[in-house]
């Protein structure tokens, strides 16, 4: 049971990790399709995979603890929380989100889309490992 909770641990890290490191890269993108100048700074990007990380790891214990007992087909568990955790930061916006959808000229629209896929990747890659560790632990 330790172990398993080891191995659920440091893949919710990875996954939380991974959520801020896709956030950044979504957030390029969108300044780059919308025209604006590229900017960068070491402790901006550090603060988006960071706000990842602090929403992705809960989001992922609690897939991984709720999984077991949800017996879902897959793949559609994963999917569905990552839409889910879209649709929660889509009603309830961090401040910095906020900011986002105001400063970029194209419409919010490709925003909401490019984090929609993002989330559901996100939660794909949950699946996945559920998926993985199955099979690992028999």
């Amino acid at each position: 049971m330790l172990m398993l909770l080891r191995r659920h641990g440091v893949a919710a890290l990875i996954a939380g990790i991974a959520l801020g490191v896709g956030a950044r890269f979504v957030m390029r993108v969108i300044a780059w399709i919308s025209g604006m100048p590229g900017a960068f700074s070491p402790g901006g990007s550090l603060e988006v995979i960071v706000f990842g990380a602090l929403i992705g790891v809960p989001v992922a214990l609690v897939f991984f603890g709720l999984r077991r007992r949800v017996p879902v087909a897959p793949p559609w568990p994963g999917p569905v929380t990552g839409a889910g955790l879209f649709a929660v930061l889509a009603l309830m916006p961090p401040p910095a989100a906020q900011s986002a959808l105001t400063g970029t000229p194209d419409p919010p629209v490709v925003t909401a889309l490019l984090f929609l896929m993002l989330c559901v990747c996100f939660g794909a890659g949950l699946e996945w490992r559920w998926q993985r560790t199955r099979t690992v632990d028999g």
